[in-house]
């Protein structure tokens, strides 16, 4: 999945669509066979593999299924449960930096806590 991929599925109109083709029990070949009737061949690709992985994310993040991310971020990507844990583990320090962040699974809940200090991916896609 590209930049140029997220630009075309962020837009209002297509990013619509996807929530309701994620509401179906279509697998990912068939999703791509009814997207690539709208969207270029590789904007289709990375569709439906945005929508599978959508559904899949919701046992790992609640509200996943409006979080973007591909297939590398979501299955390099720490879940809530660990997240929530580490914020805890650390609330006292006094400087917290998440140097690896991907896409960010484990700086979500740092973000409510005053002291949060920084994230970085070296994925622009990620970021």
């Amino acid at each position: 999945m590209t930049l140029d991929d997220l630009s075309v599925l962020a837009s209002p109109a297509v990013d619509d669509w996807l929530r309701e083709l994620q509401q179906s029990a279509q697998d990912e070949l068939r999703l791509q066979n009814v997207l690539r009737g709208r969207l270029p061949a590789g904007v289709a690709r990375a569709a439906a593999e945005l929508i599978w992985l959508r559904r899949k994310a919701v046992a790992k993040f609640p509200g996943g299924r409006v979080r973007w991310f591909d297939r590398e971020g979501y299955e390099q990507s720490t879940g809530e449960l660990i997240s929530e844990y580490r914020a805890k583990r650390f609330a006292e320090a006094e400087r917290i930096c998440d140097a690896c962040a991907g896409i960010g699974g484990t700086a979500w809940p740092w973000l409510r806590m005053p002291k949060w200090s920084a994230s970085r991916s070296r994925r622009p896609a990620a970021a």
